[in-house]
């Protein structure tokens, strides 16, 4: 492959594995786009002449017609994001895109290989590991993939590629973890906008909740101040885009796509009381009319945060009540102030909002 080739005769395909019976009856109802996956498409576009997304999961295709579209660009890298309950379905797609096509490199990432590193590059076939957030890595593994360079600059994979095997230092995630052992965050700003385009964006649908028209998901915000035991965001940095970054996405969503419906991935909405009120302004003087879910905690709202959420499109909140056994909800580290009888306020609060 060599320097033979320009970036825009770069093939790349990348892949969501479809569910199998594993949320059979939830996807019926409810297609989410892979957002991570879109994030991905947005940093290989400068850098790829044909990116094709499949994504099985929105069709419920097959191992063998996974591979068959992922394969049909005849590309030279292929990226699979994957969850836990997905990895057994992106182990069988590596394994048959390694039958059929033994010369194009397999890169995976997703929830699932950040946690199990060094398991999923023994098992899964893969030749990086991207672990974290991968949008500049997946840059660097694509340019070393096309000049057959060095993956050991690379932050944050693991690989055996062409003979060559090992692993390099990862993103900083968690507030714990040494600054000089590990690469800085990422800035949430350099980040393009997710390509939304490059997928079939108004078959991505929330019937679940009855929610009416396409909807998508979207970040704001990476990490949570939260230092709940059982949590894997627990503890983690919190890093936030400007909010007129924010705004100028949101805008595009609403004039460009035609998509009504935004879910906001951020672990908690709701952490930075000053911002999210910053925010919720921000989106009515923009004239956004959008519907928004987002995630949050009981302990941040009062009628002031609830009021600005409404006004601003905030239809859907997911507060996280784990337990309800009083016993238990303090040393899971819910907090002090966190009590069944104040979590019932609050949601007799929400109440109010319909």
């Amino acid at each position: 492959m060599g320097n033979t080739l320009a970036p825009e005769q770069t093939r790349i395909s990348l892949v969501q594995p479809a569910d199998g019976l594993v949320y059979k009856w939830a996807r019926s109802r409810t297609k989410r786009m892979p957002l991570g996956l879109a994030y991905i498409a947005a940093a290989l576009e400068p850098m790829a002449g044909t990116i094709k997304v499949v994504d099985a999961a929105l069709h419920d295709l097959a191992v063998n017609e996974t591979i068959e579209r992922a394969l049909s660009i005849d590309p030279h890298i292929i990226g699979i994001t994957c969850t836990t309950p997905l990895y057994n379905q992106a182990v069988e797609i590596i394994a048959g895109l390694r039958a059929l096509s033994p010369g194009t490199a397999v890169v995976i990432g997703g929830p699932h290989v950040s946690a199990l590193p060094e398991a999923s590059l023994e098992t899964s076939g893969a030749d990086f590991i991207c672990m974290g957030e991968g949008e500049e890595t997946i840059q660097r593994i694509v340019k070393c993939v096309m000049e057959n360079g060095d993956p050991a600059e690379i932050p944050s994979i693991l690989y055996d590629w062409r003979g060559q095997r090992g692993a390099t230092r990862t993103y900083r995630r968690r507030v714990s973890e040494k600054r000089d052992a590990s690469v800085p965050p990422i800035d949430l700003n350099r980040t393009p906008v997710p390509a939304r385009h490059l997928f079939e964006y108004p078959l991505y649908t929330d019937g679940a909740r009855d929610v009416t028209g396409a909807q998508t998901m979207a970040m704001y915000s990476h990490g949570c101040p939260g230092k709940c035991a059982f949590c894997g965001a627990a503890d983690t940095i919190v890093r936030f885009r400007d909010i007129d970054n924010v705004l100028a996405e949101l805008e595009a969503l609403q004039n460009n796509l035609g998509i009504t419906n935004v879910f906001v991935t951020d672990d908690t909405y709701t952490s930075n009381r000053k911002r999210v009120l910053k925010l919720s302004k921000g989106i009515i003087e923009w004239g956004i009319k959008l519907n928004f879910s987002v995630q949050l905690r009981l302990v941040q709202l009062d009628e002031e945060v609830c009021d600005a959420m409404y006004e601003s499109g905030v239809r859907y909140v997911g507060p996280g009540i784990e337990p309800g056994n009083a016993d238990i909800i303090k040393p899971i580290g819910k907090g002090r102030r966190e009590s069944k009888d104040h979590m019932r306020a609050k949601i007799r609060l929400l109440q109010n909002y319909d």
